[in-house]
């Protein structure tokens, strides 16, 4: 990413955030919070995605700001990993599979 990419206020809502005319020369932009912490990088396509999915009119729990799309995305990676270790302690351990040849 080019250091010259000025960064998201991460109070930006997501509309506001596409409108920003840095996305004609980078592909992704850096977001910081108020006093100046980095947070990541929202992508393009990222910002594309998350404003194709939403639902005209609908109210999102959550709001429009980038670290509420930062929060959903977080939950829902954590939903994944927790499905996954949760299907993980279903399997014998290695151990056992390996005594029943």
């Amino acid at each position: 990413m080019d250091s010259a990419a000025a960064p998201l206020p991460a109070e930006m809502s997501l509309d506001m955030a596409a409108r920003r005319a840095d996305w004609h020369r980078h592909g992704a932009l850096p977001v910081r919070h108020g006093n100046g912490t980095y947070l990541g990088t929202l992508s393009r396509a990222t910002l594309h995605g998350a404003l194709a999915r939403r639902r005209p009119g609908a109210a999102e729990p959550l709001g429009d700001s980038l670290p509420a799309h930062l929060a959903r995305a977080m939950a829902s990676t954590l939903r994944g990993l927790l499905m996954f270790t949760a299907s993980a302690r279903r399997l014998p351990p290695a151990g056992e599979l390996d005594r029943g040849r």
